[in-house]
């Protein structure tokens, strides 16, 4: 399975992308968007003005990030671009695949947040990884995260979260299940709960996420010409979950790309 064909079968970036802002409010994402911020003045080797994020989603990191840069914003579900173009009408959208897209146009630092999960076989990740070098200015920063890694992958198993907006009541469940630890995909399936006054009703989500060796994306990182930088960030408030590892490439000031 594609990328492409991947997100299409997701629900939650088609016809649940609705529920997007109230299981995941613009709010929770401001610690994350510092930290990308703090990292990117910390390694950048120019002045950052600009920043491309490939995979925006909801825009809901960069309805912090901007800001601070003028951010252009990419994804492959024209659901979620809709989300992002509500909350962000002030920056620039565009709908592509983060492994092909070319946009002619460099930026002095790329960004794929939890996007990158949909990357489901090494060859997709290395895309991505080029299409982040390909829009990069020399001395510019690419910042991503890696949520999973193979042979320690973090259940995420809860007993509901729950948020409310608008009259709508979201109860949403997580689970990530690994069938076969040999390949490079686990599972993660969510269920809502949705009310709506006197209305109430279940519906469920199956998503199919890349889950790789940290030498494999330091390997494909350092293979295309980045300097890599690795640091952690606490992706949940939970203290059972571990510290998520956040990399931070930078592209040299003499650009010798493949």
């Amino acid at each position: 399975m594609t990328p492409s064909e991947n997100i299409r079968q997701n629900r939650l970036y088609s016809d649940l992308a609705w529920l997007w802002p109230i299981m995941s409010p613009p709010g929770d994402y401001a610690g994350e968007a510092g930290a990308i911020h703090s990292l990117i003045q910390a390694h950048a080797r120019r002045e950052v003005k600009t920043l491309l994020e490939l995979g925006c989603g909801g825009g809901h990191t960069a309805s912090h990030l901007k800001k601070h840069y003028r951010i252009t914003g990419i994804d492959l579900s024209l659901a979620m671009l809709e989300n992002s173009r509500r909350l962000n009408p002030d920056i620039d959208h565009h709908c592509g695949d983060m492994r092909i897209v070319r946009l002619g146009k460099r930026f002095d630092a790329v960004l794929i947040h939890d996007a990158i999960n949909y990357m489901s076989n090494e060859s997709d990740l290395a895309a991505a990884f080029q299409t982040a070098w390909k829009h990069l200015e020399p001395g510019g920063v690419f910042v991503t995260f890696i949520e999973q890694l193979a042979g320690g992958l973090v259940k995420y198993e809860f007993g509901g979260k729950t948020h409310e907006k608008g009259g709508i009541r979201l109860v949403y469940f997580e689970d990530n299940y690994d069938p076969d630890p040999t390949d490079t995909t686990y599972e993660c399936t969510l269920v809502y709960l949705i009310r709506n006054g006197n209305q109430y009703r279940i519906e469920s989500d199956l998503h199919i996420l890349g889950i790789f060796q940290l030498e494999t994306w330091l390997n494909l990182l350092r293979g295309i010409g980045f300097e890599v930088h690795q640091s952690e960030m606490q992706h949940s408030e939970s203290p059972d979950i571990p510290k998520m590892p956040i990399l931070t490439c930078v592209k040299p000031n003499v650009d010798s790309s493949p």
